[in-house]
């Protein structure tokens, strides 16, 4: 668009009638306040929540750093969950991954997303022993901040759904390495008929083509324990 021919501010034009190029403000028009371009800015979203940290902030800053004392967090603060109860927070985290995310690490978070296989640099998988074992607010800061070649989302996602999409990460997690001792009977008989059931009743993932075992053991790095879908 910046090389695409136009007319600059305040230059002659036969194409209106009074020869300017500058048109007039529409009738009724009022200036923007500075708090509705903030929130513009800040990829404002449905939650009503800025992506802005404030300058006075209040004493709970793990909610805008993901930190306390200069180290991560490893649960959701309590601001966030005012709004949403954690099923509502995991559900509103699946949509918005599904949405901002998934293009890149797929559906199941193993990496494999669409963009990915047309020629970008593959994430991570999720599942790998390291990226299971980092805090919650570790997800929460790189999608706040970026790391390598995932840009900074801070500016497009607010602030508590950067939160649910961290905690729908952490729920990924644990789908594909649920310890046996977490799961209840109805679980388990489900996972013996070749069913999956989660206690948070989170559906699985459109079209994944995957289907997933138990881990008994602890798998390997970097590996994903799942079966062709017959």
């Amino acid at each position: 668009m910046s090389n695409q021919r136009r007319l600059e501010s305040q230059e002659q034009t036969e194409a209106f009638a009074d020869g300017m190029a500058s048109r007039p403000l529409p009738l009724h028009t009022i200036t923007a306040s500075e708090s509705a371009t903030a929130s513009v800015s800040a990829g404002q979203t449905a939650m009503g929540v800025s992506s802005i940290r404030p300058a006075q902030v209040d004493n709970d800053d793990s909610y805008w750093d993901g930190k306390v004392d200069g180290e991560l967090v490893d649960s959701v603060p309590k601001r966030v969950l005012e709004q949403l109860d954690m099923r509502q927070l995991i559900k509103r985290g699946q949509q918005r991954f599904n949405i901002s995310c998934s293009p890149c690490h797929d559906r199941v978070g193993s990496g494999n997303g669409m963009v990915a296989r047309r020629g970008f640099k593959y994430p991570p998988s999720y599942h790998t022993d390291r990226l299971r074992q980092l805090p919650l607010g570790y997800v929460f800061n790189v999608a706040t901040n970026g790391h390598g070649e995932m840009p900074s989302y801070g500016d497009s996602i607010s602030t508590d759904d950067r939160w649910a999409i961290a905690m729908y990460v952490r729920t990924l997690q644990f789908s594909q390495y649920a310890p046996k001792s977490e799961l209840d009977e109805t679980d388990l008989e489900a996972l013996q008929k070749g069913g999956v059931s989660f206690q948070l009743q989170i559906p699985e993932p459109q079209n994944s083509g995957v289907s997933f075992q138990l881990a008994n053991e602890e798998p390997q790095a970097g590996s994903l324990r799942h079966k062709e879908a017959p």
